[in-house]
């Protein structure tokens, strides 16, 4: 997560400014499930989640890659001159039902892989709790909040450069700021809902090991079969929501591939390259359009060469 903290402490110091009222709400509500952090645990947090989600996407991927092989649909792949499978091609990479970046959001990737690496402080410091990795995410996404509306984005070098005080953040400014606001409060209400659980479980844990003792060993046994019965069906209902959320969102990606294709089949000339085309249309869309997801220019280039194939058109 490149520089969003760069204008703001997650735990030590106040808001640089409040451009929305509820933002600081949210800070604290945060900081409340980080007591016991300082701000390079949580920048460490963060930079940690993003390494999660990349792995759990690209784990995801394997799965889906290998039913692919399992079912056999090798006209998936690219298919060297010895017969070995390559890459899927990109025709068929938005058919793949797995989990993407593009099609997942962070806080429910998070969800999926909260809780599965350890020892992730140089420190010697306890793991992170599930809930804590929210928190983290949450301030995270308030640091980019504030890198939208400090922030100009120059579209012909593709950085950013330090917006002038005095002047008035723009539209875009602001739609890209209240869109990590929102991800901000979805992720600090899991870290709480995540942190209520906790204590419920272990409420319940303490009841249940007040009751095994007093019973047979039968008994333990089929209420430990039936805790973990629940435990796991808990985490198959969260990966169903996760894949049903990312299910909704493949629908805004094929209207958003069709707006990127139908203008650049107007005049495909304009841009001297897929890759070129690919770079001008990630910030396209935000800017013509509003639509604040983020795609990959490797992703639009894909899905334009693919287009110029299936339409005879010859790209320079």
């Amino acid at each position: 997560m490149y520089r969003v903290f760069a204008n703001f402490k997650p735990v030590s110091g106040p808001l640089p400014y409040r451009y929305f009222d509820q933002v600081s709400n949210i800070v604290w509500r945060a900081r409340n499930l980080l007591v016991t952090r300082d701000d390079g645990h949580v920048e460490h947090m963060a930079s940690l989640i993003d390494d999660m989600i990349d792995d759990y996407f690209e784990r995801e991927r394997e799965d889906a890659r290998d039913q692919l092989i399992s079912d056999e649909k090798y006209e998936y792949f690219e298919i060297d001159e010895d017969g070995n499978l390559g890459d899927i091609k990109s025709e068929y990479e938005d058919e793949l039902d797995c989990p993407t970046r593009e099609n997942t959001r962070e806080v429910d990737a998070l969800a999926m892989v909260a809780g599965t690496w350890s020892k992730v402080f140089d420190d010697g410091s306890p793991d992170p709790e599930d809930y804590e990795l929210f928190a983290a995410l949450a301030l995270a996404k308030i640091g980019e909040m504030i890198n939208a509306l400090d922030y100009e984005y120059d579209f012909k070098t593709h950085k950013f450069t330090k917006r002038d005080p005095a002047t008035e953040a723009s539209p875009r400014q602001y739609r890209r700021a209240a869109e990590a606001a929102l991800e901000a409060m979805e992720a600090v209400m899991a870290g709480e809902g995540n942190r209520q659980s906790k204590r419920v479980e272990a409420r319940h844990k303490k009841l249940l090991d007040e009751a095994k003792a007093s019973v047979s060993a039968a008994v333990k046994q089929h209420i430990e079969e039936q805790v973990q019965a629940a435990l796991e069906d808990d985490k198959r209902q969260a990966k169903e929501k996760a894949r049903q959320n990312g299910r909704l969102a493949h629908r805004d990606l094929d209207a958003h591939k069709a707006l990127i294709l139908e203008d650049w089949a107007k005049n495909p000339s304009v841009h001297r390259s897929a890759d070129r085309a690919a770079r001008y249309y990630a910030d396209w869309l935000k800017e013509a359009h509003g639509i604040q997801r983020t795609y990959e220019p490797r992703t639009i280039s894909g899905w334009i060469r693919d287009y110029a194939r299936a339409n005879n058109i010859r790209l320079r």
